[in-house]
């Protein structure tokens, strides 16, 4: 989504928060597949739990996610406006809230996340079988049967669990003709190359930006919808070290000056077709990152319900993209 003065807070620090996060991955996970993680999911959890915190585990969510010159009016309305730009794309957010029964949220809290960030809110019984069901029901709903049984197992002694769905089927503004789709060599570092569908565009004009002492392109491919593009920033030498050394060089400040730099250039392009997923199992790795207090006794979470003796177990993230012709 196109950055502007009004959104700009939260859809910035969401992509730092994004880019540290999947750099860390990269360079811990040694499976050599494919890392999908989603900004705007992981992003709006933490601020939920942001408005929920205080003291020490406040401090260290507003540190994580960039909110320490930030009141919570203005967190609040920018992530309104993102939300309400999304309506009038493809985008659908969904945030659900599954409470265990007789469990009271305080007035303030309740009155937040439903208002800023339109979260529903469910009593459910986490000792029964069928509310696994009712959550997973919940996610492929919101997710349009793309992600279903997302929940294998739910700890019965849980107070509360929070979910959020993103679903993104976008058009592009100019499609990919099916008969231009033939077979390509795909150099996946970490396998042997391999024939894959690839999707063909001669001679149209793209925003491109090459950097040549950091040695890679950026490409911006637009989607119908005006305010939704997808960017694809490429190493020239198409191997882990190189994608290494860039990640290792980038920020999200950087990133962000290449694209407005980019300029529209007439390019072609060879793209492969695909979809993918992937499953993080985050706690570990945002322990790692500077996130301590929220997953131990230590944390205070007294907004939420006003008490203290609450704590974060696990944080997951689960995405799946599909890349196709139209």
């Amino acid at each position: 989504m196109r950055m502007n003065d009004q959104t700009e807070c939260s859809p910035q620090s969401s992509n730092a928060l994004a880019l540290t996060l999947l750099t860390h991955i990269f360079r811990t996970d040694h499976t050599n597949s494919n890392i999908v993680i989603s900004p705007l999911s992981i992003s709006t959890i933490l601020t939920i739990l942001y408005h929920g915190s205080k003291q020490n585990s406040r401090q260290e969510l507003a540190k994580y996610l960039k909110y320490e010159q930030l009141d919570d009016n203005k967190v609040m309305n920018a992530w309104k406006h993102i939300f309400k730009n999304t309506i009038q794309t493809n985008v659908l957010i969904a945030h659900g809230l599954f409470v265990s029964q007789g469990f009271l949220m305080t007035d303030l809290f309740r009155d937040r996340i439903t208002k800023s960030y339109a979260a529903n809110i469910d009593s459910v019984d986490f000792g029964a079988k069928e509310t696994i069901d009712t959550i997973n029901a919940y996610i492929a709903n919101k997710t349009k049967g793309k992600v279903r049984n997302f929940l294998e197992a739910v700890d019965p002694k849980s107070l509360l669990l929070l979910v959020n769905a993103v679903h993104f089927k976008g058009q592009w503004l100019r499609p990919f003709e099916q008969k231009e789709t033939k077979l390509e060599v795909f150099n996946n570092f970490g396998t042997k190359p391999v024939k894959v569908p690839t999707m063909k565009m001669e001679k149209q004009k793209y925003d491109y930006y090459i950097d040549n002492k950091h040695n890679y392109e950026l490409l911006g491919i637009p989607y119908a919808e005006k305010t939704l593009d997808f960017f694809i920033i490429l190493p020239k030498n198409g191997n882990k070290e190189s994608l290494n050394k860039l990640l290792n060089w980038l920020t999200i400040e950087k990133l962000d000056k290449q694209i407005k730099n980019a300029t529209e250039q007439e390019c072609d392009i060879l793209l492969p077709k695909f979809n993918t997923d992937s499953s993080y199992k985050l706690k570990s790795k945002l322990k790692e990152l500077g996130l301590h207090t929220i997953f131990t006794s230590k944390a205070d979470f007294s907004n939420i319900n006003g008490h203290k003796g609450l704590h974060v177990s696990e944080l997951s993230d689960y995405l799946f993209i599909c890349l196709i012709i139209s």
